[in-house]
């Protein structure tokens, strides 16, 4: 069975991109696809520095989420907008995990690791500036990422009480289909 990490990209409890998430877990094992949620607080990492980081190896909490991604086929970042970008708590997540443990500084977790990118805001734009300022990111990382992408505007009204979900059902499935198309050519 093919293994997709979700990460939210935001701290915030009550976060429409951590509701997001959830609706992706719920959507991939309808697709029978294993999803793994994971909320980045439960991961506190310090500011990256070099020097910390040549001083005193890799924290734990970093040496963790370097191996959930690289056990996972692939993964699905989820990202608020903060400013026109993503979060600083999800960059500095990357900042950290595109760091190699290897000898090759090039060979990271994320190296030809397939990857799809969604995003929920309560603007018009629906994050949009956030992704494409991620997947610049992850492009230079050497990350699969795949063209696909979904967007939810006016998140506050869509994650109601009500949950106006079940009009993005259809986009939210066509992102975990295509990680998992290009998950299964990139393991022939």
């Amino acid at each position: 069975m093919t293994k997709i990490l979700i990460i939210p990209g935001s701290l915030r409890k009550e976060s429409y991109n951590k509701k997001l998430a959830q609706l992706v877990q719920q959507q991939g094992s309808h697709l029978k696809v294993e999803m793994t949620l994971i909320d980045l607080k439960e991961f506190p990492l310090p500011l990256f520095d070099q020097d910390e980081l040549d001083a005193h190896g890799f924290p734990k909490n970093v040496i963790k989420l370097q191996e959930l991604i690289e056990s996972h086929d692939g993964v699905i970042f989820i990202t608020p907008e903060y400013n026109a970008s993503i979060s600083g708590a999800l960059k500095n997540m990357i900042d950290w995990t595109s760091r190699s443990r290897n000898q090759d500084w090039r060979i990271t977790c994320y190296n030809q690791k397939p990857i799809g990118l969604m995003s929920a805001s309560v603007s018009y734009l629906g994050g949009i500036r956030a992704l494409i300022h991620l997947r610049q990111i992850l492009s230079c990382l050497n990350a699969m990422i795949i063209p696909e992408e979904k967007q939810i505007p006016l998140a506050h009204e869509v994650f109601d009480q009500a949950g106006q979900t079940e009009k993005h059902l259809q986009g939210i499935d066509r992102v975990i289909q295509a990680l998992v198309s290009l998950i299964k050519k990139s393991n022939s």
